[in-house]
């Protein structure tokens, strides 16, 4: 398994980014990775505007539907467990291995009294509440064979797939995006590989473990947003 981050001085995470909250007047200002605004009432992105607005409209769909339980796996500050706060989930998990998002998630909720959000140290792979929606936004090339040692798309998709009570939304990652190219995260670990990581066998995947899979969104040309329903 690698240990290696992308920034040297940060003792936990993945990103580059240190997370930061600051919290004025009843007004949280998130830094970092992500980057928004929240207030009892909004929550407004500053960074991947677009993406965020689609997960928006599509967790409130979801909602609407009868959805009451989400998480977020590699929920990097919260944006979108703080978005399903506001939108009525009843239980939300904000899951990622970075303490120092959780913190800043821990600060933000205590500030505003967001009680049903639930910041807890995950790695992918461990025991998790099944809930109505998973989210697992750009998590793929690190999930793969670099910060955990599955090789196998099916493997990824079985263990998404147990977890998951009506739909999950997950972001594809290709081989050719910057990040995979500066950070090479499938070269990581060679020896677990048993497939090549391609869009093709990740959607054939998809689709051995799902009834319907659908790609509903490009974030960029690089990265696209698939829902998946059981």
């Amino acid at each position: 398994m690698s240990t290696a981050y992308k920034n040297s001085k940060r003792q936990t995470g993945s990103q580059r980014e240190v997370p930061r909250v600051t919290v004025t007047d009843g007004v949280v200002q998130m830094s970092g990775y992500q980057r928004y605004t929240l207030t009892r009432n909004a929550v407004t992105p500053q960074s991947y505007a677009p993406k965020f607005a689609f997960i928006q409209k599509f967790i409130a769909s979801q909602y609407a539907s009868g959805c009451r339980s989400i998480a977020d796996l590699g929920c990097s500050n919260g944006m979108v467990c703080f978005m399903a706060n506001q939108i009525g989930y009843d239980r939300i998990h904000a899951l990622d291995h970075d303490l120092d998002c959780l913190k800043v998630i821990d600060v933000a909720k205590d500030a505003l009294n967001f009680d049903t959000v639930r910041p807890q140290q995950y790695s992918f792979g461990d025991s998790i509440e099944k809930v109505d929606v998973l989210i697992m936004g750009a998590l793929i090339h690190w999930v793969f064979s670099c910060t955990a040692l599955y090789g196998s798309f099916d493997k990824i998709i079985s263990y998404l797939r147990e977890n998951v009570g009506r739909v999950l939304l997950i972001e594809w990652v290709d081989p050719a995006d910057a990040a995979i190219k500066a950070f090479k995260h499938i070269k990581y670990n060679p020896g677990v590989v048993k497939e090549a990581y391609t869009r093709q066998n990740f959607i054939n995947s998809l689709r051995k473990h799902f009834k319907s899979v659908d790609k509903v969104f490009t974030v960029r040309n690089t990265r696209e947003l698939f829902i998946a329903h059981v």
